[in-house]
């Protein structure tokens, strides 16, 4: 995970990248191809040497990348084969770029993993694109017919204010879609989805609750062991609940003496005895952070870090923010947690109206789709202010695709 920003002309595009560098600080650059600026501030995770730097040039594309994806390996070996390119780097930055080179949006379909990304070919192009489902956040400004048009993209809001843009103009790429731009003195905007999760719903596909268990178990397992991909180490959290337990128990498979960790109030909570039951029964360490409650100085910085004031955000973000400074202090740049799980079985208790209003499939999308907004971006953005890359399991594609499209009477007991 890093932090990226560019678009045209960009003068001071230095103040953006000071404005994000605490999202990578094992690398930073800028690159400007005719009128395009990129700039970019890593955290070296899938390949740690200087190779994987960016903006990385490969043919005559240029890419500006953030994010990680789960099988680069197997889109390496389809790129050696198809057309016959040769790589100087073992990470997925490299891959990611000829990937594009060679099919441009097209094959952004072959992707597993989680990403913003922007390239341009050299001829005052640039292209942005987000993954299926907004697990990484980006934000942007674009003005077409305006006294000063313009188009610029940042990781964060704050790189785009800190360049002068007004809160009112920047947007927040909507998960699975694209921007493409030509002209940076006649800015033309063409935009659409390269996905769309309702056209990619899996239905029908069980007739009872116990098939349904057995399959979503395979596929949260391949969720959590395709997240342990990184040549630095991963750790998980361990709330004491069903969905940070199972993504524990799976990651174990493919993470020799995993350690978890768990944000603690109460010493006497439920949660932290269940947390502490699970590591007990799997032989694990669990690390508990202790928590105090936050000063109102906390609190902004909450704000300013999660970039949202939704009440529910900044008080779930403060044990985040205490769990992510001890998970860096330890040497971990990596993390598994739980969220969207909640979402896609509907599971909290205001669902019930939610779904008696909208009905249970339109219901789910809905809640699903605006965690890219909220869960998603608050964990990202508060784990990445540590220089940790926070991986959520439960957004496995075809998870995701298969939970969506399933039933009421087999997600619920309606009878009950």
């Amino acid at each position: 995970m890093c932090g990226i920003i560019g678009g045209y002309n960009i003068d001071k595009i230095n103040l953006g990248l000071d404005a994000i560098n605490h999202r990578g600080k094992d690398a930073r650059d800028i690159r400007n191809i005719n009128c395009v600026s990129f700039g970019h501030v890593r955290l070296s995770i899938m390949d740690t040497t200087d190779l994987s730097n960016q903006p990385m040039t490969v043919g005559e594309i240029t890419i500006v990348y953030n994010g990680a994806i789960w099988n680069y390996r197997d889109i390496r070996q389809y790129l050696i084969k198809t057309y016959n390119i040769k790589f100087y780097t073992d990470g997925d930055t490299e891959v990611l770029a000829h990937l594009l080179d060679k099919e441009d949006l097209s094959g952004l379909s072959k992707i597993q993993g989680m990403f913003a990304v922007a390239w341009t070919k050299g001829n005052n192009d640039i292209t942005l694109a987000r993954d299926r489902h907004g697990e990484v956040p980006i934000h942007y400004s674009l003005l077409e017919n305006s006294i000063f048009p313009h188009f610029i993209f940042c990781s964060e809001i704050k790189g785009l204010r800190s360049l002068g843009i007004g809160h009112s103009v920047i947007k927040m790429l909507r998960p699975g879609s694209y921007i493409k731009t030509k002209d940076p003195n006649n800015i033309k905007k063409e935009e659409g989805l390269w996905y769309d999760i309702r056209q990619n719903l899996k239905s029908n596909l069980f007739t009872d609750r116990n098939n349904a268990s057995k399959h979503i178990k395979k596929l949260v397992e391949k969720g959590s062991i395709e997240r342990t991909v990184s040549a630095v180490p991963v750790c998980t959290l361990l709330s004491g609940g069903i969905d940070s337990s199972v993504i524990t128990l799976a990651a174990m498979q493919s993470i020799p003496n995993l350690v978890s960790y768990i944000a603690v109030y109460d010493e006497k909570s439920k949660d932290l005895k269940c947390a502490r039951d699970v590591s007990e029964m799997l032989n694990i360490d669990l690390i508990e952070v202790k928590v105090e409650a936050p000063t109102v100085e906390d609190i902004k910085d909450i704000i300013n870090t999660i970039e949202m004031n939704y009440k529910a955000q900044v008080e779930i973000a403060w044990p985040c923010i205490k769990l992510a400074q001890r998970i860096a202090s330890d040497g971990f740049k990596v993390i598994l947690s739980g969220e969207g799980s909640d979402e896609l079985w509907a599971s909290y208790g205001m669902s019930y109206h939610g779904i008696k209003t909208y009905g249970w499939d339109e219901y789910r999308i809905k809640l699903f789709g605006s965690q890219e907004r909220k869960n998603f971006a608050r964990c990202n953005k508060i784990f990445m202010k540590y220089g940790v890359e926070c991986r959520l399991p439960f957004l496995n594609t075809e998870l995701v695709e298969t939970a969506l499209g399933m039933e009421q009477d087999i997600v619920w007991d309606t009878k009950s």
